[in-house]
């Protein structure tokens, strides 16, 4: 008998087939070669590129000096426009903040250090200043590991220092110091550019570990040197900084996230980042070739990750916003690298701009569906006024729409707006961001949320909080008492998801799904959400039906409705009424007794405050249907 271990091997190169089996074959060969070079050269001294190195492989002037000037005439113009609107106190109180050093990391609170921490959980530190906060700071990035929590008490999570280390607060410092010349806010640039190239060397410790955020480091820094570039800083700085930015350029070189060519929200970030590294070094040797392959690569990522609706084949509407940030930076960027975007590339960032749009009720916030990281590319994120320009001229109406590829419905008649998450899953898409929830609702009434999705909290912190918020009983669906339709471990960044589609949809203000996750038990869900226009109301009914081989036993069905914080609860059995401010909402069904139970809601990552949910419970019944509705008083 063959090993396992042969067999899954074999099976994995039958899935990929020659041609990728080779390419993936060589990226790992490739990375290998480039731990051997450089481990030798720390053996000898080595410690990243010097002005030398980056002279002769660019073939560039030779004096640092004349090759600055240079790149002192470059800069990026469309971030006038981006923050044209932005209030100079606002902005330099926030760079104030960071001249004294005090940041506010994923939920830490305000924090301040005499030295940054850059090796730091500084959110646990706070919470917890005997755990261990402390990362690796000195090992060889490929040799160090990240281990997951298993209980419930967090443990120092890779977020934090990776999130300070994008650097997002310097191009915030830059826009302060273009509004005042106040030397305080370039000072300050140069100051934690120099203390993190100082503590970070090259190649060691955590924050080269993830390609991912090497390339949006690498993103800040350029962006914040735009606005540095005149700044009364000395040339030893300048130079150290151009060597450290030729670091990170070498080093996604030698380690794109290409995981067996299932590519990510990662091998985006990494090609954004490469991209704005070839603009910098715009003029050396073989960039122009880099360029043009970089481009070729964005667009073809373009078109395997993104559906011809505009969703994004993670199927979390936060990173869907991320991805579409990082594709909105290239689109910008493409003038000044001499290519061009071409018109169906421009018309899918369009397409992602409004299932944005779409996803995100009048007066209101983008609803989170699935994983949330809070991820950026800069600090702000991607906003209407940046992307108003490329926006679909369709509106909100009325109406329903769905999102066949990106398993999504939304329907907005009135001030309503209603989601329903759909199973829909392709085998080449990843399931690292996804939860347990097939048929959840959102629900938000003039753009204030009534029922929300539960977000995600944390990730490698604690593998038990991670599937707590990922479980079906933290989302507002109906499912089988205490089981979870698919399975949750210790893999964190795994559902193991069945291919499916989106059913037919019926005509009218209605939205309908169905899943079959339950199939071990021989059970089908079914659930229909409809705007009966005439009442201004909101039905949801939700069935059970049999598949071939169901045997009848005893099983308990229960429902879900996870409320927003801010909502405040009154009634008892069926008839609940929600309220928010003026605002109160009318949960009836006649079936369905609800009670109030305790429950979570994370509104950023590293974040969880207490909530409220409506639970109902009944013994399973075939062919049986249970409405719920919901209504305005």
């Amino acid at each position: 008998m063959l090993p396992a271990a042969f067999i899954r091997y074999w099976n994995h190169v039958r899935r990929l087939g020659p041609k990728n089996t080779a390419r993936v074959l060589e990226d790992r060969m490739h990375k290998q070669v480039f731990r051997y070079q450089w481990q030798r050269k720390k053996l000898h001294g080595g410690i990243g590129h010097t002005w030398e190195d980056i002279s002769r492989e660019l073939q560039c002037t030779p004096t640092f000096e004349r090759f600055f000037t240079q790149q002192r005439a470059r800069h990026l113009p469309y971030l006038a426009s981006w923050y044209a609107h932005e209030s100079r106190n606002a902005v330099c109180a926030h760079a104030d903040a960071y001249v004294e050093q005090r940041f506010d990391i994923l939920g830490s609170g305000s924090q301040q250090f005499d030295r940054i921490a850059w090796h730091t959980d500084i959110r646990l530190q706070a919470y917890n200043p005997h755990a261990d906060c402390q990362f690796d700071a000195t090992s060889f990035y490929q040799d160090i590991s990240i281990i997951t929590g298993t209980t419930f008490e967090l443990v120092k999570d890779i977020k934090v220092p990776w999130t300070l280390s994008r650097f997002q607060h310097a191009p915030v410092l830059g826009r302060a110091y273009a509004a005042t010349h106040d030397v305080r806010y370039a000072h300050a640039f140069a100051d934690h550019v120099t203390d993190w190239i100082a503590h970070n060397p090259y190649l060691r410790g955590v924050n080269w570990m993830n390609p991912m955020e090497v390339a949006l480091r690498a993103i800040n820094w350029v962006v914040a040197f735009h606005y540095f570039r005149y700044a009364p800083l000395h040339d030893d700085f300048w130079q150290q900084f151009v060597c450290s930015l030729y670091d990170h350029l070498v080093y996604l070189e030698n380690n794109w996230e290409l995981y067996d060519l299932r590519t990510s929200n990662h091998y985006l970030a990494d090609l954004t980042g490469y991209a704005y590294l070839c603009w910098f070094f715009g003029d050396g040797k073989n960039v122009q070739e880099r360029r043009v392959w970089c481009h070729q690569e964005l667009l073809k990522e373009l078109d395997t990750q993104v559906a011809d609706d505009g969703t994004h084949y993670e199927q979390a509407t936060a990173y869907h916003r991320l991805v579409t940030e990082m594709f909105y930076h290239y689109y910008n960027l493409c003038p000044l690298l001499g290519v061009t975007m071409p018109p169906h590339a421009v018309k899918k960032l369009s397409a992602m701009v409004t299932f944005i749009e779409m996803c995100t009720p009048r007066s209101g916030s983008l609803v989170y569906l699935a994983d949330n990281d809070s991820g950026s590319v800069l600090l702000e994120g991607l906003s209407d006024t940046l992307t108003s320009h490329i926006k679909s001229t369709s509106e909100l109406s009325d109406s329903v729409y769905h999102f066949t590829q990106g398993g999504v419905s939304v329907i907005t008649p009135n001030n309503w707006h209603v989601t329903l998450r759909h199973h829909v899953y392709a085998s080449h898409q990843l399931t690292s961001h996804r939860h347990n929830d097939a048929a959840s609702i959102t629900l938000a009434y003039k753009g204030i949320p009534f029922i929300v999705d539960p977000g995600t909290y944390v990730y490698t912190p604690s593998a038990v909080w991670r599937n707590t918020f990922r479980s079906v009983q933290a989302h507002s669906t109906f499912a089988l008492h205490n089981e979870e339709p698919i399975p949750l471990d210790d893999r964190i960044f795994f559902v193991g998801c069945e291919p499916a589609t989106m059913p037919e949809q019926h005509a009218g203000r209605c939205m309908r799904t169905t899943h079959t996750q339950y199939a071990r038990h021989g059970l089908r869900a079914e659930r229909n959400v409809v705007y009966d226009h005439s009442a201004d109301q909101i039905h949801i009914t939700d069935a059970w039906h049999p598949l071939d081989g169901y045997e009848p036993r005893e099983r308990m069905s229960c429902w879900n409705f996870i409320c927003a914080p801010d909502v405040k609860l009154a009634g008892e059995r069926g008839c609940w009424k929600l309220t928010v401010g003026d605002i109160t909402l009318l949960l009836m069904s006649e079936q369905l007794h609800f009670t109030c139970h305790d429950a979570w809601f994370s509104p950023s990552y590293g974040v969880k405050v207490p909530t409220l949910k409506l639970c109902a419970q009944l013994p399973l019944m075939i062919d049986a249907y249970y409405c719920t509705t919901l209504s305005v008083i």
